[in-house]
């Protein structure tokens, strides 16, 4: 029996799930890598996967109308943590992956799902001494994704084994670490990460925050660079420059083995007018992201020329070239 992460593959890959060209090429992607794990030096053992999927869905949320019910994640999350988790070195047994650059709409869950991958690493990993920073240019930022997994720990059974300040918390029994950094409060050089989180990093107007991170993993038995974004709206952005990077890997342009790749978006700028597409950038589509509501902001939008690049951008993940 399939479990909802692979059928979530094949359903993409059938075309049952309307979905864009990135994401499709990301689950031709994964059935490559399954078919040549061997001769890439992979291995996957699908009880490390589903043991990862279990731990995040014994989390609670922290927000809205399910604050305090523990996470049901959506087969499109499932798919991913499947093969972030999956997928491991066979000559050590580490995670593959180093690095993920995920982009997707708001109101997908994409800070609850950082939140959860960040306490998954800080948790599950066993690595003694571990340290995970929650990044951003500027403290407020910073502390968003931090907030979430902090509460996170504070209502699930993780609480008992953890020690919670206002700007750290810690897992003793491991010594991991979990703080949240800004190259604001100067704190991001001299870190040593085993995971960092950069969540919108399309607001960043340089990489000194991803290399400080990137450049601080050295040491690290199996890192992992988590990027989760929405489009922005600079085409002369760090995080253009690596989207375009991360759609010539799918493309089979560029190798990037170690980079687990997820854009949601549209396939054309017109299939905003069709409702039926909506859930090629919106996988939560129905889900977390009332119907209602997007095809309020479509309306809106429609009306107010100004609107175009704030809904386009944040609602549809597609890359605009200015702010209005």
């Amino acid at each position: 029996m399939m479990h909802p992460a692979e059928q979530y593959a094949a359903d993409v890959r059938s075309g049952k799930i309307p979905a864009c060209k990135f994401i499709r090429q990301a689950v031709e992607r994964y059935y490559n890598d399954l078919e040549n794990a061997v001769e890439k030096g992979w291995v996957f053992p699908r009880a490390k996967a589903e043991r990862a999927i279990r731990f995040i869905e014994k989390l609670p949320h922290t927000k809205g109308k399910w604050a305090g019910t523990l996470l049901k994640m959506e087969p499109w999350q499932m798919f991913l943590i499947w093969q972030l988790e999956g997928f491991l070195m066979a000559s050590t047994g580490k995670r593959r992956f180093t690095e993920a650059y995920i982009q997707i709409p708001r109101k997908n869950g994409k800070t609850a799902l950082a939140a959860a991958i960040s306490l998954l690493h800080g948790y599950a990993d066993k690595e003694l001494g571990a340290e995970t920073y929650y990044a951003a240019t500027q403290r407020d930022q910073a502390r968003i994704c931090f907030e979430m997994a902090k509460i996170m720990v504070e209502k699930s059974d993780l609480s008992k084994r953890s020690v919670v300040t206002r700007d750290a918390f810690t897992y003793e029994a491991l010594g991991t670490t979990h703080r949240p950094v800004s190259s604001e409060a100067g704190n991001i050089e001299g870190t040593s990460p085993s995971c960092g989180i950069v969540d919108e990093y399309h607001m960043h107007k340089s990489d000194a925050v991803v290399d400080s991170l990137a450049t601080g993993m050295g040491a690290r038995e199996q890192p992992l660079l988590f990027i989760i974004t929405t489009a922005g709206t600079s085409t002369s952005s760090p995080c253009y420059n690596h989207y375009k990077v991360m759609t010539q890997v799918l493309d089979g342009v560029v190798s990037a083995d170690r980079t687990l790749i997820m854009i949601y978006t549209l396939d054309d700028v017109e299939e905003v007018n069709n409702p039926e597409m909506w859930v090629k950038a919106n996988p939560n589509y129905g889900v977390s992201v009332d119907k209602e509501w997007l095809a309020n902001q479509v309306e809106k939008m429609r009306r107010d020329p100004i609107k175009v690049a704030p809904v386009m951008t944040k609602n549809f993940n597609v890359w605009m070239d200015a702010p209005t």
